[in-house]
């Protein structure tokens, strides 16, 4: 990934706005020339639309848009989808003895979520089209059987090198608590909360994001009438 490149979607935000509106003025010269309402008007025509041809490609090549800057992050939220599916995938079948057809999963129940992250130093900017991004994602995915869940997050940098990965599968028996909270301070534009997973024979906890939705309200009730129907 081109770090430097990425990082000009934050710095460079003025230029974009520069860009857009040298091909705007340039659409505007072309229209002015080819309307033909004079020698004087044709030559202002002509030159506005050539200068801002020029300058829309300058400063295009120095930016990037909110369209480019969507772009990267989809191709990144498209790997972690493969690749939380892949895992799955392997752990549900690892046991499966020769000959064994694999047992096949359910995409419709694996559960996918995304998020700009704002914690710590934090680039952020908010786009042309109103929509605030920051050089920081946050993906998480679940699912669950009637045995285990399974738990797959990555946080990474858009604009420099950040991996923070989980990829685990936990049996009910052995959870002892899942709990979330907001961890303070706490960004303005931070979706998501802290998810804090422990474990009954381990004594450091499994510490996650998650955005704060119906997605996680469910993971949480799922994992905790499991365990309340354990101990019973």
């Amino acid at each position: 990934m081109d770090y430097n490149r990425n990082i000009r979607y934050f710095t460079k935000a003025n230029i974009g706005k520069i860009a857009t509106a040298s091909w705007l003025a340039a659409i505007v010269g072309v229209i002015v020339a080819f309307l033909r309402m004079g020698w004087i008007t044709y030559m202002l025509g002509g030159t506005v639309a050539f200068a801002g041809i020029v300058c829309g490609i300058v400063c295009s090549s120095k930016s990037i848009s909110d369209k480019e800057y969507d772009g990267i992050v989809n191709n990144m939220i498209k790997h972690f989808r493969k690749h939380f599916n892949e895992f799955v995938h392997e752990k549900i079948n690892q046991h499966n003895g020769r000959g064994k057809a694999p047992i096949s999963v359910d995409e419709e129940k694996l559960r996918f979520s995304n998020v700009y992250f704002y914690e710590g130093e934090t680039l952020s900017r908010l786009g042309q089209d109103d929509r605030r991004r920051s050089n920081k994602l946050l993906l998480s995915a679940y699912f669950c059987d009637k045995q285990n869940f399974y738990i797959g997050y990555e946080l990474v940098g858009v604009t420099e090198e950040l991996h923070e990965e989980i990829f685990g599968v936990y049996s009910y028996t052995d959870v002892e608590s899942i709990v979330n909270d907001q961890p303070e301070p706490r960004s303005p534009y931070a979706e998501y909360d802290r998810v804090t997973l422990k474990l009954k024979r381990k004594q450091t906890p499994i510490v996650f994001y998650m955005i704060n939705d119906a997605e996680l309200d469910t993971l949480l009730g799922t994992v905790r009438s499991r365990i309340t129907a354990d101990e019973e």
